[in-house]
């Protein structure tokens, strides 16, 4: 081959080397190396460097379920009820505000574990980009799917990075967390609360979420804690103290779930959530229907605080979430407790008492007369013009409706 023909041959690019066409844009290409480590390096940039940085993470923004609804039909706005016979609203007496409880007093109490170094841990990544589906909330169902795919893994993945930093530890700085927080040692973690069978009863004695050993998977033990969600345009925290009495009912009914779900767990702390926020509920001890709510911590990552929080004092040794033994006074119940619902609703006037007397002449539902004379005769008695416009159709619409 002759030399000079190598010098006139032009070398081969590749495609993404050769030079951009005039008027467009070069091409970019991705970087070099596994997916792992190309986000390990997105991870990095973002200097994620403690476990305080990893719950700091931004969330994905709920959708509008408004936008959405007038496409996926009236069936969206169902909501989920969960009601038993086992609690009611008038279990609870007395609510109080439970001070000292907030994002940043669990930021202070355990600054240490807050700020482990978590930079070359496998978990330290940012989590999965939900599909929208997920960020429609529209029923209580919802909202327990959006926290286990949301705040419930993130606070797992911190709860395990901790575990397994000080695990992999020797000497006094391991010894100093489980002195500590000596239920730690239990690898605790968060799980929805396992039902069985159709039976609605039975999954109602049941709490939504749990926290327990790791090595519990049965959900057999005593857990550390329990919590209950509820759906946020349901429930939520401005229910409380608002003056309206069926705002008051709904919210201690919400109370005497968790309260009835501590007093078979015998514990002393539990929590409320909804997609937007989270309470915690502490029984007074000795007391039986006294509670103290905390202040919400709103949004997922002071929930994800809160739900930290509560499990490192549920794993304290200077904390007993046990009930104590002995009997439980009855306390009285406090200026916001809910008047019973044997008034007639505000909206409906009250009944004159010049004619509380008078019975109509319009037979009941024990007159021998058919039903159809019935119906005659009622709509003629309400209103005498209404011969001129109701029809044959309409009366046997309402008779089919009637039987």
């Amino acid at each position: 081959m002759n030399p000079q023909d190598d010098k006139t041959k032009p070398e081969k690019r590749l495609a993404s080397q050769e030079a951009p066409e005039p008027g467009s844009l070069p091409i970019r290409t991705s970087p070099q190396g596994p997916p792992s480590k190309r986000l390990r390096k997105a991870t990095n940039s973002k200097e994620l460097e403690t476990i305080l940085d990893f719950l700091d993470l931004p969330y994905q923004p709920l959708r509008d379920l408004f936008s959405i609804q007038s496409q996926l039909g009236p069936s969206i706005t169902g909501i989920t009820q969960s009601a038993s016979d086992s609690w009611s609203w008038r279990d609870i007496k007395r609510v109080d505000v439970l001070d000292d409880v907030s994002p940043v007093a669990y930021l202070e109490e355990f600054h240490q574990i807050f700020s482990l170094n978590i930079r070359n841990h496998p978990l330290a990544l940012p989590p999965p980009q939900l599909p929208d589906i997920d960020l429609y909330i529209c029923s209580e169902k919802h909202a327990e799917i959006f926290l286990q795919k949301t705040v419930c893994p993130r606070v797992n993945i911190a709860l395990q990075m901790i575990f397994d930093k000080f695990t992999s530890q020797r000497g006094d700085e391991k010894l100093s967390l489980f002195e500590r927080l000596p239920g730690f040692n239990h690898r605790p973690v968060y799980s929805p609360g396992l039902r069985s069978g159709s039976s609605s009863k039975n999954n109602a004695m049941v709490p939504d979420l749990w926290c327990h050993s790791f090595s519990d998977l049965m959900q057999k033990d005593p857990p550390f804690l329990v919590g209950d969600v509820k759906l946020h345009r349901k429930w939520n925290s401005s229910l409380r103290r608002s003056g309206n009495n069926d705002y008051e009912i709904c919210y201690r009914s919400a109370l005497a779930q968790v309260n009835f779900y501590m007093v078979i767990k015998k514990l002393m702390s539990a929590f409320i959530m909804t997609e937007r926020e989270a309470v915690r509920v502490e029984r007074v001890p000795g007391w039986s229907g006294w509670l103290k709510v905390s202040k919400p911590f709103v949004g997922p990552r002071d929930m994800s605080i809160a739900l930290m929080g509560l499990c490192f004092e549920a794993c304290s040794a200077n904390m007993s979430h046990t009930e104590p033994a002995g009997k439980t006074k009855e306390v009285l119940s406090d200026a916001h407790y809910p008047r019973e619902e044997t008034e007639p609703p505000s909206s409906s006037p009250k009944p004159n008492q010049s004619t509380a007397s008078y019975s109509p002449s319009i037979p009941d539902q024990s007159s021998p007369l058919p039903l159809r004379q019935k119906l005659e005769r009622r709509i003629k008695q309400d209103d005498t013009d209404l011969d001129e416009y109701v029809s044959r159709s309409s009366l046997d619409s309402e008779l089919h409706d009637a039987m």
